[in-house]
């Protein structure tokens, strides 16, 4: 996993010191709509410590389609996918009059669909310096509940996207972004909104409905074809009165670069945890993502 962070390093130096897009593309946040039909692919790949050998393949795939459904309005359809395939050593120390203590590794290999996002995005008809979106959809429960260690892979690897991975749930969402680009070649996203999940499983598996907010903010550079993003992105829970303020919050910071032009955009990134608990689990993810416009 080493030589993925030295490429992505390299990476990241060869783009911010080339010698401007109207609009560059998010890692994380959520795509614009666009005037024609326009997809994207994006791979999280989770990064353990030694303890732990995953394959590269190991992560999330999510497939982004967007479609003009009239001058205002596109049909957006998103499928999450995660596979997981990793060893895990480890051992334990004996403990006086129980046991001796073992060693040894486990397997796990699993590949789960997650739940399908169904939804329409508003867009801005002006090319002005700034551009105002939302969206607002469904995600219908269509990932397996038995599927336990790609779920759990999902929930501290996409923290921005809980609603993809819970099981037995439907999940009402809505998402209010504005964008805007400088002279200078600077830009900036703010977006939030709610996440409603509402369960639908049998009543063993029954939960109150819940809320979250999401939130997202970015900070890029673009010069040329070329661009490069700083992505600060959360959830916090409205539910818990046992919780303290802190508690209530998960967040992340991403940073990547890339390369766009009217038709296609390819772009690489890395993902920090900023909570503790999730940082006991993983070293943080690398991801990849394509995008792809059909020419008007």
């Amino acid at each position: 996993m080493l030589n993925l962070k030295k490429i992505l390093v390299l990476f990241l130096i060869f783009f911010l010191f080339n010698p401007g897009l109207k609009y560059p593309q998010k890692f994380l946040l959520r795509d614009l709509p666009q005037n024609t039909v326009s997809a994207s692919l994006r791979y999280i790949h989770p990064i353990f410590d030694h303890d732990v050998e995953s394959d590269i393949i190991s992560g999330i795939y999510d497939i982004n389609v967007s479609f003009p459904i009239s001058r205002r309005m596109n049909l957006n359809v998103i499928l999450p996918i995660e596979h997981i395939n990793l060893n895990e050593h480890y051992n334990t120390d004996p403990i006086e009059g129980y046991y001796y203590g073992y060693w040894g590794m486990r397997k796990m290999n699993e590949t789960n669909i997650g739940n399908l996002y169904l939804g329409l995005q508003s867009k801005s008809l002006t090319e002005e310096d700034s551009k105002t979106n939302t969206a607002f959809g469904i995600f219908i429960p269509t990932t397996s509940k038995d599927k336990a260690m790609a779920l759990s892979m999902s929930y501290f690897t996409d923290i921005y996207n809980p609603s993809k991975y819970i099981p037995e749930t439907f999940s009402l969402y809505f998402n209010l972004s504005n964008e805007w680009k400088f002279q200078n070649g600077m830009n900036l996203r703010l977006e939030g909104g709610p996440d409603v999940l509402i369960p639908s499983g049998s009543k063993e598996y029954q939960r109150e409905t819940q809320m979250y907010i999401h939130y997202g903010i970015s900070l890029g550079y673009s010069y040329s074809q070329f661009f490069a993003n700083s992505e600060l992105l959360g959830l916090t829970t409205l539910r818990g009165s046992n919780m303290s303020f802190t508690d209530r919050f998960i967040n992340g910071v991403s940073l990547g670069a890339g390369w766009q032009n009217e038709v296609f955009s390819a772009g690489m990134f890395y993902q920090w945890h900023l909570n503790q608990w999730i940082g006991t689990l993983t070293d943080g993810s690398v991801g990849i993502k394509f995008g792809f416009v059909v020419p008007e």
